[in-house]
């Protein structure tokens, strides 16, 4: 075979040979949403494409912002972490257990390293300041969303549970990525005594290449700490659907959802795969969110809006809905939200620079 037909398939994966029972989101050979989402059209396509060109003029490079120092270890176990990273990258401490969401620290994000769209921030955490990670949550398998060189490093440095939804382990675990866990919509996983994961529907697709196209599953993460009770969502990638609904009738109220905010212009193309900050708020309120979080915004340039555009349009439809900034709160990088469980109810108690160890701080660059 070919050397470059060979890293083509490695880079990429092949088809997953799917064995799952049919369901109403699973055909017998690719999966796809209950309410069906239209197809894009090659000259859909092109217009999407013409339009991201035209869209607003995004910054070379960003400098990420310096925050308060604060140091998480001197937390009880009851407390809660978050670090927006950048994108959908989201470092969850709670209790003993430290989770990374769709980890992300490549330069780009599409095939071969060389294509896609590059970032414009660094990360807010260097990768080497990272703590140990326990569990990657892995939403779906697109570029921006599971980056094997990202997921390859942590493999080698902490040999982490990752969990994705089905039809991911077989590409993974070509790329030596061997310890996954796949889930199905609902499905529940215990990971240690304290902390227990579902796997939520999502109104999203998959694919690395347009052939891939629909071949794994999807999925937004609910984490329950069972020990404080509290229940942090990560919608992943996800349109506005019922599914907030489903997962506040089954599950409670949230106490935090980390939800997209960016990646939605032109609409009538995104709308049925993005949310815009009004979808993040109405998804807030289904959820009946004590507090949510904007993620997918302000790194790579996935769509046509602005840099800056979807922290405006969120500030506007909050005040448009008479609701505040205090509870959807306006995430930026390196900045660590620290939550305080206190007599059954979830409060924010400071937003910080987080770091790691007494002696180590964290490289913002």
């Amino acid at each position: 075979m070919p050397l470059l037909l060979v890293m083509v398939i490695q880079l990429i994966g092949c088809a997953t040979p799917n064995t799952y029972p049919a369901s109403d989101h699973y055909d017998g050979k690719n999966f796809h949403n209950p309410i069906k989402i239209p197809k894009w059209t090659a000259g859909q396509i092109a217009s999407h494409i013409q339009a991201g060109h035209r869209g607003g003029k995004w910054p070379d490079h960003v400098h990420n912002a310096q925050f308060k120092q604060c140091d998480i270890s001197k937390n009880n176990d009851s407390a809660l972490t978050l670090t927006y990273v950048n994108h959908s990258t989201v470092l969850i401490r709670i209790g003993g257990t430290t989770i990374l969401t769709d980890p992300v620290w490549s330069q780009r994000v599409g095939p071969f390293r060389k294509f896609g769209p590059a970032r414009i921030r660094e990360p807010g955490i260097s990768f080497e300041s990272l703590p140990k990670i326990d569990l990657i949550l892995l939403s779906h398998d697109h570029y921006d969303h599971m980056d094997i060189p990202t997921l390859k490093r942590l493999v080698k440095r902490d040999n982490p549970t990752i969990m994705a939804p089905l039809g991911n382990k077989h590409f993974l675990q070509s790329q030596g990525i061997h310890a996954v866990l796949e889930l199905d919509w609902w499905d529940e996983q215990q990971f240690n005594e304290e902390t227990r994961v579902v796997l939520t529907p999502a109104q999203h697709t998959s694919g690395r290449f347009p052939w891939l196209n629909k071949s794994t599953l999807w999925g937004g993460f609910l984490v329950l700490d069972e020990r404080s009770e509290t229940s942090i969502y990560f919608a992943g990638d996800t349109a506005y659907q019922t599914h907030f609904l489903d997962i506040k009738d089954r599950y409670g109220a949230v106490d935090i959802a980390l939800l997209p905010i960016g990646a939605y212009k032109p609409r009538k193309l995104h709308q049925s795969v993005h949310m815009d900050p009004l979808d993040a708020i109405r998804a807030h309120e289904d959820l009946e969110a004590s507090y949510s979080a904007g993620i997918h915004h302000g790194t790579f340039q996935l769509s046509a809006e602005s840099y800056e555009e979807p922290f405006r349009e969120l500030n506007q439809r909050l005040l448009e809905r008479g609701l505040t900034a205090e509870h959807f709160l306006s995430n930026t990088e390196g900045r660590t939200l620290a939550f305080k469980e206190t007599d059954g109810q979830i409060q924010l108690t400071d937003q910080c620079e987080i770091q790691i160890t007494s002696n180590t701080r964290i490289d913002l660059r």
